[in-house]
């Protein structure tokens, strides 16, 4: 289990990099990856580690603050990488939306601490995991996507998200911050 902070992109960006990966999830190759549904795609703002389950609604509580700041517009997910020979990933665009989600990427240690989380520190690297090589070589998925752009949303939301691992993971939703009054 670890809980974690995430922006989900809108149902037409969705759709849009569904499209965009149907003809290559029909490849023989494609068994070598092991997809990850849609219906968790996001992009992670801060991970949280595993804290109990009871300090969940007081994280809620923390990040409460950034509700009504107004909704993040012109998010974009572009292009595609890989994190070492196994996480196949689509990017966040440069521009706007990407600078405001990294500033609320910064703010979520302060808010956090002392709360029992335990807020990964390491370097926001915005991006939505498409799927994890079981085989063969990422560089041709990663690749084959680099010149990906989806269409522009608005972030709405942010949500707090309790995940548990393994061959099939979860995702439960343990709150949501409104950014849009």
């Amino acid at each position: 289990m670890s809980l974690f902070i995430a922006v989900r992109p809108s149902l037409d960006a969705v759709e849009h990099l569904q499209d965009a990966l149907h003809d290559l999830r029909r490849l023989p190759s494609a068994d070598d990856v092991r997809w990850t549904s849609s219906a968790m795609w996001h992009i992670t703002l801060g991970f949280l580690g595993d804290p109990d389950a009871a300090v969940d609604e007081e994280i809620v509580d923390r990040l409460s603050g950034w509700s009504g700041r107004g909704a993040i517009d012109g998010a974009r997910l572009e292009s595609a990488g890989r994190f070492g020979r196994e996480v196949l990933w689509v990017g966040l665009a440069e521009g706007p939306a990407r600078e405001e989600l990294t500033g609320l990427s910064r703010e979520i240690p302060p808010l956090l601490r002392g709360s029992g989380a335990v807020v990964d520190r390491r370097t926001w690297r915005p991006h939505l995991t498409i799927g994890r090589m079981r085989r063969g070589s990422p560089e041709l998925w990663a690749d084959a996507l680099s010149s990906y752009r989806g269409p522009t949303w608005s972030v709405q939301e942010i949500e707090v998200v309790r995940s548990s691992g393994g061959p099939r993971p979860h995702h439960e939703v343990v709150g949501r911050i409104p950014l849009a009054a």
